[in-house]
């Protein structure tokens, strides 16, 4: 875990928020999966997405080994104001 930090300390600022962004989805995509069991198709069988096969299989199985504090105590940007649209 500690490479991990390393490599993200190395990030742009911005780029680091977007990584810590999409691992927050990642992680609330996975708790949320955990909670529901698959969907079953016509035939029965879980469709492929619901198994976790595919090119994001391998990081979506590993959410699970992290724990719900993961990152908690990170420097964050406040928020920039931005304009309405």
């Amino acid at each position: 875990m500690a490479d991990a930090k390393i490599v993200l300390d190395q990030l742009p600022d911005d780029l680091q928020q977007e990584v810590v962004d999409f691992a927050e989805f990642l992680l609330a995509k996975a708790r949320t999966r955990k909670a529901t069991s698959p969907t079953l198709d016509s035939t029965g069988a879980a469709s492929a997405a619901e198994q976790g096969e595919g090119p994001w299989a391998s990081l979506l199985s590993s959410l699970g080994q992290f724990s719900d504090d993961y990152m908690v105590e990170r420097c964050q940007p406040g928020q920039e104001a931005r304009e309405a649209m």
